[in-house]
């Protein structure tokens, strides 16, 4: 098998979609995907793809971010969820912050749910401390912790 990153294009718009659909219950419309993956300054968006011999490739996973002057703000990250657990948000977040820091980034920056204990291991794995929290951040009044990290 094998599994890489590629940046994401308006063609992948799709396969975003079905990523999006499967892993979060507010999950993004078209019209709200099909934004960040526009050609812009400050959008980012990355697929992790993989393929098993003799098989099509598939996408598995994707990473959107804004990257706004000296700071790279994680908006998504989505692994199938039969996916999860092998290593592949870990690869989609290496990719964005090397991405962004070479363009000059150097801090990242995001917000998660204060009980999505698995977002949380994966982004301290990451390096992201927790800053602050955001008290009824999500439509059902969830709270959200804000993390950043240096880059």
């Amino acid at each position: 098998m094998q599994r890489w990153i590629r940046p994401a294009t308006l063609q992948d718009l799709p396969a975003l979609l079905r990523i999006e659909r499967a892993c979060f219950d507010d999950a993004w419309n078209e019209q709200s995907l099909a934004a960040e993956l526009a050609t812009g300054d400050h959008h980012r968006a990355w697929l992790c793809q993989e393929q098993w011999p003799g098989q099509p490739a598939e996408v598995v996973g994707s990473l959107l971010a804004w990257r706004l002057y000296e700071q790279c703000e994680i908006n998504r990250v989505a692994t199938l969820p039969a996916l999860r657990g092998q290593g592949i948000g870990r690869l989609l977040m290496a990719v964005c912050l090397e991405q962004c820091a070479a363009e000059g980034a150097t801090q990242a920056l995001l917000e998660v749910r204060a009980d999505n204990d698995a977002a949380l291991a994966l982004y301290r794995a990451c390096q992201f401390e927790p800053t602050g929290r955001r008290k009824r951040y999500y439509r059902d009044g969830g709270d959200a912790v804000v993390m950043t990290r240096a880059l």
